[in-house]
């Protein structure tokens, strides 16, 4: 039996989900956490989770809702990139790779 090592990506700036929506919606063994200050932009984010089946349940907004939800593989933030980097410090996610994407 072989297992497929699980993958944890913090997206600092997701905008409306280039990087996060394909990795969350066409491989199993990758979590996103994905943020974006701009509330158009994470609306946006929130609708193309829900059109390309990211497993969107889990969406926080500024630190309010639970994250440990393992279940969800695409995790939506809408806070300062700062604040969502410390955010996610203090809460022990461990994340392998950081996408910070230019505008």
């Amino acid at each position: 039996t072989t297992t497929t090592k699980q993958i944890v990506v913090a997206d600092v700036m997701a905008g409306v989900g280039p990087f996060a929506i394909p990795l969350t919606s066409q491989y199993n063994n990758v979590t996103v956490h994905a943020n974006d200050l701009n509330p158009t932009s994470f609306h946006y984010l929130k609708l193309n989770s829900q059109i390309n089946h990211c497993n969107n349940n889990n969406i926080l907004d500024n630190n309010k809702g639970d994250d440990d939800d393992e279940e969800q593989r695409l995790k939506m933030y809408n806070m300062d990139g700062r604040a969502f980097v410390r955010h996610l410090e203090e809460k022990q996610i461990v994340y392998h790779h950081v996408i910070m994407n230019l505008p």
